[in-house]
């Protein structure tokens, strides 16, 4: 009976649509009737660790909330909780850090929503080898922060005041933005790429030594017959 659960939690099974691991919902929303409350709990503790990475992580940019949204998105798979996370996070953490102008605030807080609507859109792919999960992850991290930067500048240019309205302000907007993103770049991969890029390559070894299975695919008759055990 245990070994069939660590077999589905690290997916040693096969992949096709046999094998009792349906993709197009949430693992938590499998679990009965407590999956609403899961949801909450999961969504509160994502809440809290972007209002955290905004409070104390003192380097501009260098912000958990992206990661936050993008896990969001993958783990809750429902636009409603996964938008409702970065929402939360960005609103709670303005209350002490202060507003700014409210087209500038628009675009922050419906850019880092489309964050966490790139992980529904990932979580909702067929499933992938370790390597070829690794590099969505990467490009999945990469799309994040550079449609933040796109988004966020165009808006500080367009409304800030701090430009002029020339093509020449606006290169000379997004150029001074430059040092910004490499921050956000970095908070992202550190927080969302690399936890997840290690948790694809170790997911597969890490499974058949606790399950002590010789590397062979698990069928899902010996998963029926060790439920029935």
């Amino acid at each position: 009976m245990l070994s069939s659960k660590l077999a589905r939690l690290f997916r040693l099974g096969p992949s096709d649509s046999s094998f009792p691991l349906p993709r197009s919902r949430s693992f938590l929303s499998r679990l009965g009737e407590s999956g609403w409350l899961l949801n909450c709990a999961l969504a509160a503790l994502l809440v809290l660790w972007g209002v955290a990475g905004r409070w104390f992580l003192e380097t501009p940019n260098f912000k958990s909330v992206g990661a936050a949204a993008l896990l969001a998105g993958l783990l809750l798979r429902d636009w409603r909780w996964a938008v409702a996370v970065p929402l939360t996070s960005l609103a709670i953490s303005d209350w002490r850090l202060g507003g700014y102008q409210w087209n500038v605030v628009a675009t922050v807080y419906g850019s880092t929503c489309l964050y966490a609507l790139l992980g529904i859109w990932v979580s909702r792919k067929p499933s992938a080898g370790p390597i070829a999960a690794v590099a969505r992850t990467l490009g999945l991290t990469l799309i994040g922060s550079l449609q933040f930067f796109l988004l966020t500048n165009l808006a500080v240019w367009l409304w800030s005041g701090w430009y002029g309205s020339e093509w020449s302000e606006l290169v000379r907007c997004f150029w001074a933005a430059v040092p910004f993103y490499k921050w956000t770049l970095l908070s992202d991969l550190a927080f969302f790429a690399a936890p997840l890029a290690s948790w694809e390559l170790l997911r597969r070894p890490l499974g058949l030594w606790l399950t002590g299975s010789s590397g062979r695919p698990i069928s899902p008759a010996l998963i029926e017959r060790e439920r029935s055990v």
